[in-house]
């Protein structure tokens, strides 16, 4: 909910125009590891890792 259906470079404070990273796929892929990474682990739970897929034939998984 908090990237869906959202213009990343205006209504996000990750990707905000100013000072904010550039929405690409590895960009988001890495900032969505970092949120959940936190309260995954606090579950007792291990993120291994989180894959974003821009297109059908193109994504990125971070940490490769």
């Amino acid at each position: 909910e908090r990237f869906d259906h959202k213009h990343l470079n205006d209504q996000t404070v990750e990707f905000a125009t100013e000072g904010g990273l550039n929405p690409s796929v590895e960009n988001i892929a890495r900032v969505c590891f970092g949120l959940l990474d936190g309260p995954i682990a606090e579950a007792g739970g291990l993120l291994k890792a989180v894959t974003v897929w821009e297109t059908d034939r193109t994504s990125c998984t971070y940490p490769a």
